[in-house]
């Protein structure tokens, strides 16, 4: 599985979670890379994107530990939406392993609004080993 499929399916497999995003259509706002054009400014949603660092071979195998920065943007019309949905994501992310998901370490956070749209912002980082 690739990184991309496994955070999407880490973020979008927590109940929590999803309940706070939940579309009537039985789908979520959790987006990977962009969040779609015609979103609903008055919804709250995730966005997440990343970046590979390093990647490293392990000694006698085919292995590659992949080190990735994970970013997850909350946005939401109201700043105190953002708060409930990051703690969420605190919870179950701060600490999660699986077999490819090694390691999370929250390294960042940073708040903002974009007054256009009447829209806050929170942008999670985190570091993730990925085992591929």
């Amino acid at each position: 599985m690739s990184f991309a499929s496994s955070i999407n399916t880490v973020l979008n497999s927590n109940a929590s979670l999803n309940s706070q995003l939940w579309n009537e259509d039985g789908s979520t706002r959790i987006y990977a890379y962009n969040y779609p054009d015609n979103l609903d400014v008055s919804l709250s949603a995730i966005v997440f994107t990343y970046k590979k660092e390093t990647g490293t071979h392990t000694l006698g195998s085919k292995n590659v530990l992949e080190d990735y920065s994970l970013y997850i943007v909350i946005l939401s019309p109201d700043p105190g939406e953002n708060e409930t949905i990051a703690d969420l994501v605190h919870s179950f992310l701060d600490e999660y392993q699986d077999a490819n998901i090694l390691d999370v370490t929250f390294e960042n956070d940073n708040n903002g609004e974009d007054q256009e749209k009447g829209r806050y912002f929170k942008v999670l980082e985190y570091k993730v080993i990925f085992d591929k």
